[in-house]
């Protein structure tokens, strides 16, 4: 049996987008969001991989991570070969984009470590990449993985040396 070679997780870099990500599944199961997407930066893609999810059908997420259709530098098969061992579909005519189902009853905090897990390895997305994190009905925030801090259910907090910013739904606040 063949099993993918994870990118070691350091989670004094990443434990915030752990929790963000596990925060943004719940609050589409709960309907209080759509979707959300997040965009890694600094990365040899073009256009920069992301990851997103939407409700599907049960209570279920349907969680995408960027194709060779909307990549202008491919996956290899190799890379494409780790996304189907880390439980991901094959684009099709029906969506084009590496795919996964999340059961609703997974636990967040663990399919939000082994979607990150997967999109780090498969893109080689180094510890201090810049990102941008979306959840319909906030703004945007762009933060650096050693930065992130974030509570989805009271409001979206993204904090960088010297700089003070809050993303809540009324919009970006920016202060240093």
């Amino acid at each position: 049996m063949q099993v993918a070679k994870l990118a070691p997780l350091n989670l004094n870099r990443w434990g915030g987008v752990i929790d963000a990500l596990a925060g943004a599944f719940e609050d589409i199961r709960l309907g209080k969001a759509d979707s959300f997407g997040i965009t890694f930066l600094d990365t040899n893609y073009t256009p920069n991989p992301y990851l997103q999810a939407s409700l599907g059908t049960q209570g279920n997420l349907i969680v995408e991570l960027v194709s060779n259709e909307y990549l202008t530098t491919k996956l290899t098969r190799w890379q494409e070969s780790q996304l189907r061992l880390l439980g991901f579909r094959m684009p099709d005519r029906a969506n084009p984009n590496h795919n996964r189902v999340v059961h609703h009853n997974e636990q967040p905090t663990y399919t939000a470590r082994h979607l990150l897990d997967s999109a780090r390895t498969v893109f080689e997305i180094k510890d201090d990449a810049w990102f941008t994190f979306g959840l319909s009905g906030y703004a945007i925030a762009l933060a650096e993985s050693s930065a992130f801090w974030h509570n989805i259910t009271d409001e979206s907090r993204l904090c960088l040396p010297g700089v003070n910013e809050s993303v809540t739904r009324e919009g970006l606040n920016h202060s240093v």
